[in-house]
């Protein structure tokens, strides 16, 4: 479902845009001497170019469609003193290429009541707030995007339907990437260095279902490194590498989660604490953690726990409250608090590990 969901995505935003424009406009000429000037005379299918430069401006982009702003080299918005950076409301069918923020006293770089906008190999640096944000997102692209020294959030989204792809957010005061929303894919990301949590999906304003968050490296979290949390139902949490998180490694509070093929090293806490009705916890690796390797709440129930190993925890390898169905082929080693402990009102149906129950 997920590949399906990129695949329209990719195609909708590779024919937003006319294969011939209407206009080509360059910026800076003698007709449009400013980047704002070219923006509010765009009709639908221009193209507007910058020429490599630093331009000491903010960029407000409201109600246009079947737009392309592209960067030619280096192209810097200082926007020092201006709250928004690059603002772009209520547009659709919007791509901008190759364009960095700089320095914004509050966001770097809004998303508001848009959809279908595409942002590639965009750059927000400094900025005193968020470097990305969204609000009321609905089919949006993040590509290649980096969002550095954020005096709070990296990226916060509040999005259905979008992706963020090979993104970077290093240095972010608060959380790298944080998203509100259902049916985003959150794929081949670096998170680095966060005050809090390196990637959050949560349903402050919607259900949190069928997210994906596969094949991020999370780094030096100041609080969990993946959180996926409250209400959400059928969301995928696969193929990551934690290191080095102050929380917990992966937590999961949502039904229906598949967690796979992860590998946690070296968290404050658990490697992964997991809660939920028929979860899927496959394959996953925690190596030299500060509690348990697994914690399974008493609400992870109906679930599968298949082939996870732990190494080094400074707690028990698996430690079971709840009561997964299928509990196999797990393994544990070395962990100084032992290889597993059940609760005993917890029930196993189907267990076959390399360990007996303490």
């Amino acid at each position: 479902m997920h590949r399906r969901l990129l695949a329209a995505f990719a195609l909708a935003l590779a024919t937003a845009v006319p294969a011939s424009s209407q206009t080509l406009r360059i910026v800076p000429s003698t007709q449009h001497p400013t980047i704002q000037s070219a923006v509010d005379a765009a009709g639908l299918g221009d193209i507007i170019q910058i020429k490599a430069g630093t331009y000491a401006t903010a960029v407000a982009i409201d109600s246009k469609g079947k737009l392309t702003i592209q960067g030619k080299g280096k192209v810097v918005l200082d926007a020092t003193g201006q709250a928004i950076g690059l603002n772009v409301t209520d547009c659709s069918n919007v791509r901008i290429e190759n364009v960095e923020v700089r320095s914004a006293t509050t966001i770097g770089v809004s998303l508001a009541m848009c959809s279908l906008v595409e942002l590639k190999e965009v750059r927000s640096i400094g900025a005193g707030g968020n470097g990305f944000q969204s609000s009321d997102g609905f089919g949006l692209a993040f590509i290649q995007c980096v969002a550095r020294d954020a005096g709070n959030h990296g990226f916060l989204l509040e999005t259905s339907q979008s992706y963020v792809r090979r993104c970077d957010a290093i240095d972010s005061a608060t959380r790298g990437i944080e998203v509100d929303g259902d049916n985003n894919a959150i794929t081949e990301c670096k998170v680095k260095g966060t005050g809090s949590e390196g990637i959050w999906v949560h349903d402050t304003g919607s259900d949190c279902d069928a997210n994906l968050i596969a094949k991020n490296q999370v780094s030096n979290a100041g609080s969990n490194g993946i959180f996926l949390s409250d209400d959400g139902i059928g969301n995928t949490i696969a193929s990551n590498v934690v290191k080095g998180a102050q929380g917990y490694g992966i937590e999961s509070t949502c039904a229906g989660t598949s967690i796979t093929d992860n590998k946690v090293i070296g968290s404050a806490n658990s490697g992964y604490w997991i809660a939920g009705l028929r979860c899927v916890i496959r394959n996953n690796k925690a190596t030299n953690v500060g509690a348990d390797g697994f914690f399974l709440q008493g609400s992870t129930v109906f679930s599968m726990v298949y082939g996870n190993s732990v190494k080094g925890a400074v707690g028990v390898g698996f430690d079971v409250n709840g009561s997964p169905t299928t509990f196999a082929k797990n393994t544990a080693k070395n962990c100084v608090g032992g290889e597993i402990d059940v609760d005993p009102m917890a029930v196993v149906l189907d267990f076959e590990n390399g360990f007996d129950v303490d």
